[in-house]
């Protein structure tokens, strides 16, 4: 729950997906569980990364070798009886006002009702409240912080868990799932634009110009819409992130900008051919008032250069000895 107030944070952190590779039915965003109200949505489709041959090599190769990570996922499965290797399928975020400590967060998850139950009795300054039926618990994190907020978390069905900071926020969720409230499907929203095959990670916003944000770079106050999505479908790997902006004059000196990225990563890379190649992939176009990034490769091609930034990363475990005799012996 901590995670979760942190909003914007989790959105932005949730752009790394091959590390939630832990956690087949690939199911992209249902707008229709989405206010029509919402200006900025971020979606995780653990079961299109879990059947992702990238993530399935981060897992095998790094993460499933890490004794302190196999503890955690034990732990889970233990506290809050749920399997993260099978039991989580997604989780949708979303909120009406960008910047703004507040939103929605949806868990589609096989889950123990009873288990998550008498842990939520169990929290500090748990509460019940009731709405059209609904049992809704609220409680805190209970360390007495002065910028403390309650949380509120139902079941909107078995498989669907609804977590919100106000009971506002909360109830008014439930009237969209429900269909009393308007969703963003068939609104025409850019946020509701149709989502890549194979996306594990979606991640979009409007109205960036005129967002309460505590800093705003000269790029956002001149931005209307941004719309990202990674992910893998039939064995290619892809990111592709879509910018628009208030002038096409704005949008193509984004592009530049974007260009010398580009080249000072070739200049980084020059010695390995490999890296070349990729950034290669690597395209960016203008589009009237919007730039389009796009970077497009083959997953093991893509695996192959993870595993040589590691290994070049991680320091000899053995003194001085070349990383290539230790793994011949």
């Amino acid at each position: 729950m901590r995670a979760f107030r942190l909003g914007t944070i989790a959105l932005a952190a949730s752009v790394q997906w091959a590390v939630l590779s832990l956690i087949g039915l690939a199911a992209p965003p249902d707008f229709r569980q989405i206010a029509a109200e919402a200006t900025w949505l971020a979606h995780v489709d653990v079961d299109a990364i879990r059947a992702s041959l990238l993530a399935q090599k981060v897992y095998q190769k790094h993460l499933h070798a890490d004794s302190k990570a196999e503890i955690a996922i034990q732990l889970l499965r233990i506290q809050f009886g749920i399997d993260l290797s099978r039991d989580l399928h997604g989780i949708t975020l979303y909120g009406r006002k960008i910047g703004k400590n507040e939103g929605v967060l949806l868990v589609h998850a096989q889950l123990d009702r009873e288990i998550l139950l008498k842990r939520a009795r169990e929290a500090p300054d748990h509460a019940v409240k009731t709405y059209r039926g609904y049992e809704i618990h609220c409680w805190t994190d209970g360390k007495g912080k002065r910028d403390e907020h309650p949380v509120m978390g139902t079941f909107f069905k078995p498989t669907v868990l609804v977590f919100a900071l106000t009971l506002g926020e909360l109830t008014s969720a439930l009237d969209v799932l429900d269909g009393r409230s308007p969703s963003l499907a068939g609104k025409g929203s850019p946020l509701a634009a149709p989502v890549p095959s194979g996306a594990a990670v979606v991640a979009r916003a409007v109205g960036l110009a005129n967002a309460e944000l505590p800093f705003k770079s000269p790029l956002v106050t001149q931005s209307e819409s941004f719309d990202f999505a990674v992910g893998e479908n039939q064995g290619e790997a892809f990111a592709e992130a879509t910018l628009t902006v208030k002038s096409a004059q704005i949008a193509d000196r984004v592009r530049s900008i974007l260009g010398g990225l580009r080249a000072m990563a070739e200049l980084q890379w020059s010695e390995d051919q490999d890296a070349l190649r990729l950034i290669g992939h690597f395209k960016v176009r203008v589009v009237d008032k919007a730039v389009l990034v796009q970077f497009r490769a083959p997953a093991n091609d893509v695996w192959t250069q993870i595993e040589k930034d590691w290994s070049r990363a991680r320091p000899n475990p053995v003194g001085n000895t070349p990383r290539s005799s230790l793994q011949q012996k």
